[in-house]
């Protein structure tokens, strides 16, 4: 006779009830802390906020005073402070205390559009405006045509390679109250404090040409006084024009 298999019987595992219901006790709990008004926000800091924009942020700051620990729209709020052009980002954070930090970075201009009050360019080529004075920046000027919105969309605006090229030229001490000129066909010039003209041509082969320039600088500390124009389309082979002595 075939024996019958005992199949033993698994006991199967007892639900800790006062476990869960203290879980979920105390998730009650937190959800409604996070809810209540002791969890509004009462006090804020900003962190890095620049003069001009003061008023403005204590008025949009004074819309979370009274807000609940998880009624706070953190996105909303920081896509409201980052709506004025020169703040590159704003964070927010807060507690179930009451407290809140607001933290802030401006954009860093390189250099300063002619003719555009309080209008900069930052050291990611992008152009914003603000208030804030910023002495001492390198002066940039643009084709009328980039001021035209409908038209500037189509032309070349190597606006990246425009702001390192500030920043670089700072190292010339010759070159800095120098005007970088920007044409619509990306063409970049330097227009000298003293009359003269720098062709640097595209944004191609940049430091090769900065380097040259650096070089005749360096060899003749005059250089710039006894110069019409220089082309540096071709670092390898520069042309030069002299002033003619008087």
């Amino acid at each position: 006779m075939a024996r019958k298999s005992k199949k033993k019987r698994k006991k199967g595992r007892s639900i800790n009830w006062p476990a869960v219901l203290w879980t979920v006790l105390v998730l009650n709990i937190a959800v409604g802390l996070m809810y209540s008004p002791l969890t509004s926000i009462r006090r804020m800091r900003i962190l890095g906020v620049q003069p001009h924009d003061t008023d403005r942020l204590k008025s949009l700051s004074a819309e979370l005073n009274g807000l609940p620990y998880m009624s706070v729209p953190v996105t909303r709020f920081e896509g409201q402070i980052l709506g004025s052009r020169d703040v590159m980002s704003a964070e927010l954070s807060h507690n179930l205390f009451g407290s809140a930090i607001l933290t802030l970075q401006y954009r860093q201009p390189v250099a300063t559009l002619v003719d555009s009050p309080h209008t900069y360019l930052d050291n990611d080529g992008v152009i914003f405006g603000s208030p804030e004075p910023y002495p001492g920046l390198r002066k940039l000027t643009l084709d009328a045509e980039y001021m035209q919105p409908g038209l500037a969309l189509t032309l070349p605006w190597p606006s990246q390679l425009v702001a390192e090229l500030c920043t670089k030229l700072n190292s010339f001490e010759q070159l800095k109250a120098d005007v970088i000129h920007v044409d619509t066909t990306g063409r970049l010039t330097i227009d000298g404090e003293g009359g003269y003209k720098i062709d640097l041509g595209g944004t191609d082969q940049i430091d090769e040409k900065l380097r040259k320039l650096g070089r005749m600088l360096e060899e003749d500390p005059a250089f710039l006084t006894k110069l019409r124009s220089l082309s540096l389309v071709d670092p390898a082979r520069p042309a030069l024009i002299g002033r003619t002595a008087k």
